[in-house]
């Protein structure tokens, strides 16, 4: 049953005929209900790639919640939401039902400062260490504006994340991995979150390395 508020016509609150109404950041929000329909080719595409997305989302939520923070003021979403509408279809590649992540076009955070530039990544023994150009001296940047980082394990589902390394002046970022027993391929991310907190850079793809037990096997990316 739906409710309003007394004193005239309110938001609407609660369950109207097949669909439900709620508030979400000062907006009322209006959504079907129902079954979602026969299990269709076109359906079992869509469920596969918001599952893939979800995969990776869960365990960068930490990045993310700071990386989508300034369009959820603006467009009053959810950062889940944010996620998928940034990320759904264009960050899926292959085929259903062989449909994968390509993490070359994956968006992690979207703001508007300006990026980092010529990234680089290299494992040294048992961390990445991370380098960059300064280009504080471009419109909207600030030599003070902090690195974020992520680092994702898809055998494992897991990731590492900064919000607020060093400073995009320092051009230099080290982040020590845990031990671990077993090769693991990472997927690395980068971005910048201003000192105040009111914007961040869009993300960009760094490129993977593959973290082998033999320390001795570093990589660049």
């Amino acid at each position: 049953m739906a409710t309003v508020k007394p004193g005239g016509i309110g938001p609407i609150r609660g369950k109207t005929g097949n669909t439900t109404r709620y508030d979400l950041n000062g907006k009322q929000i209006v959504r079907g209900i129902g079954g979602p329909g026969p299990a269709t080719p076109k359906r079992l595409m869509i469920r596969q790639r918001t599952r893939l997305l979800q995969e990776v989302f869960s365990p960068l939520d930490a990045f993310i919640r700071v990386g989508f923070d300034k369009c959820l003021k603006e467009w009053c979403w959810t950062f889940h939401n944010v996620a998928m509408n940034l990320n759904n279809p264009d960050s899926i590649s292959g085929i259903y039902p062989d449909q994968f992540v390509d993490y070359s076009k994956l968006i992690l955070s979207k703001g508007n400062l300006p990026g980092v530039k010529h990234p680089e990544v290299k494992l040294i023994d048992n961390s990445l260490v991370f380098s960059w150009e300064n280009n504080a001296e471009e419109d909207g940047a600030d030599e003070d504006d902090q690195v974020m980082v992520a680092v994702y394990f898809p055998e494992m589902e897991k990731a590492m994340t900064v919000q607020s390394g060093t400073t995009r002046k320092s051009g230099r970022y080290q982040l020590q991995l845990t031990s671990h027993v077993e090769d693991r391929v990472m997927e690395i991310f980068m971005a910048f979150n201003a000192e105040d907190r009111r914007d961040v850079s869009d993300s960009v793809y760094v490129g993977n390395l593959m973290w082998t037990a033999n320390t001795e096997n570093h990589g660049e990316a």
